[in-house]
């Protein structure tokens, strides 16, 4: 694990030599005697507990980052174009593909979409009026993209496929 981190972020590596170098220097200078040496010494040290405890602190960060993205995923979003009478279709958002949290609900991305088509196409379609469809099944309000997921999508690919039509 260090190895991959001194990879990802050699300027974390070289901060720690240099405070290693320090102390080793502060600790040879502390050797040769005098109350000098022991404030450089103990400076040293807090030098040291300093770029420890920001390298420390950099790793919890990095190590928050790593999971909250473990618990993301991509999906996209389209029109539903099977069996919709032509005033009832909907139209294309501009940007179709999200990464979302897999705790976010299906309601949320009525939502979403209801305020993207407003914003993007000034299409004003209640969030009432979405029905999220995954594989052709229409989604519940309080599924989570998790269980959309379990439920319905479980195959190889990494993006989940939602389409989405105006309830007729």
């Amino acid at each position: 694990m260090q190895n991959i981190v001194d990879k990802v972020f050699p300027h974390f590596a070289k901060e720690e030599q240099a405070a290693e170098k320090s102390m080793q220097r502060a600790q040879t200078s502390a050797e040769e005697g005098g109350k000098r040496n022991e404030k450089a010494a103990a400076e040293s040290e807090q030098k040291r507990n300093k770029v420890d405890g920001g390298v420390k602190k950099r790793k919890k960060i990095q190590e928050k980052e790593e999971q909250g993205t473990a618990k993301k995923l991509c999906l996209s979003l389209f029109p539903n174009s099977e069996n919709q009478a032509e005033d009832a279709k909907m139209p294309k958002l501009d940007k179709p593909y999200l990464r979302s949290s897999i705790e976010a609900t299906v309601k949320q991305y009525k939502n979403y979409l209801a305020s993207k088509i407003k914003a993007e196409k000034m299409l004003e379609i209640p969030a009432t009026e979405i029905e999220l469809l995954c594989r052709g099944q229409p989604l519940r309000n309080d599924a989570s993209l998790a269980s959309v997921w379990r439920e319905y999508w479980n195959s190889g690919s990494d993006d989940l496929l939602l389409n989405y039509h105006r309830r007729t």
